[in-house]
């Protein structure tokens, strides 16, 4: 993988303090659309970013707005999007949940639980039959997998033998019910292997592991002529216990989408002291200080950007 490691730090920096000013903005009701937040979710998007090639197509679901921030330098593009202008990414007509950016490989979003994945597997084949030297990207997330287009998506894939990198982003939640709350475990590794498909775990929320590892997947999937199933543990930050009542003991709540009500736009973006958080993982592998100064100087271009 040939790419500088500290402008992998300072993507997932930029992707958390856009996602803070587009919530500080969402909270001043400047938008009118359900916008779903990815914070705590910025390292996979930004290895994924990285480690795509010319060629390469990605498809997405619902929440995608990390995605799109990483295929999207002018951060304008993104705001002015969500408030529904013709300045915007899409000319103010896609709004959040089908936000796409072709130029950059982002060819499709749908709001449709699992409905994305048909598509991939769609999108592949056409590849595969034009003879391009090109994997499709395809992001799903725990609560598609009950759905049976995961399977039959996937055996597609297998069966005719398309390269695709399939990414299950894993955050524990479908809505606001947690996974023990309504389902039992799936094992997603042995659901790849009963149909021959390769699967690795992604955790701990270092972009640089993330990338160089998605590279070699990638080239995997090329060279193999097969899907490969990426499940990432993620944990969405921003959750919040609700107050005791009579008759209502405090409950753990993801918001899900709109506000994250209990966090705000601050300077140093880390949220969690912990491994949840991508930017904490970042001072494991850099320097604070020299991360903080380039924090301070997005946050003050994102101030201009984001009145």
């Amino acid at each position: 993988m040939n790419v500088d490691k500290f402008q992998l730090a300072e993507e997932v920096l930029r992707l958390r303090l856009t996602m803070l000013a587009v919530n500080e903005a969402n909270r001043s009701k400047r938008f009118t659309i359900p916008i779903h937040l990815a914070l705590g979710h910025e390292a996979i998007a930004v290895a994924v970013a990285q480690t795509k090639k010319p060629g390469d197509n990605l498809l997405l679901s619902h929440r995608n707005i990390h995605y799109n921030i990483a295929h999207q330098p002018d951060s304008q593009k993104v705001y002015s999007e969500y408030a529904l202008t013709e300045q915007g990414q899409g000319q103010g007509r896609f709004g959040s949940m089908n936000l796409v950016n072709p130029d950059q490989g982002l060819i499709y979003t749908s709001s449709i639980l699992g409905n994305n994945l048909c598509v991939a597997s769609g999108v592949a084949m056409g590849s595969s039959a034009r003879g391009e030297d090109a994997v499709t990207y395809v992001v799903t997330g725990d609560g598609a997998m009950e759905e049976g287009a995961f399977y039959e998506s996937c055996l597609m894939m297998k069966s005719m033998n398309v390269p695709v990198v399939l990414i299950v982003e894993n955050n524990g939640w479908s809505m606001y019910t947690q996974i023990h709350e309504r389902r039992c475990e799936i094992d997603v590794e042995k659901y790849g292997e009963a149909l021959g498909i390769p699967y690795a775990k992604l955790q701990g929320n270092d972009v640089v592991q993330y990338a160089e590892k998605l590279t070699e997947i990638r080239q995997h999937a090329l060279d193999n002529k097969t899907p490969y199933i990426v499940e990432v543990n993620i944990y969405t930050l921003g959750d919040f216990w609700t107050e005791n009542k009579p008759n209502a003991p405090s409950r753990l709540i993801n918001y899900h989408h709109g506000v994250a009500p209990k966090i705000s736009n601050v300077r140093w973006p880390e949220l969690e002291e912990n491994n949840n958080d991508p930017i904490h993982v970042l001072c494991n592998r850099f320097s604070k200080e020299e991360l903080q100064i380039s924090a301070n100087k997005m946050h003050q271009e994102l101030s201009g950007v984001f009145q």
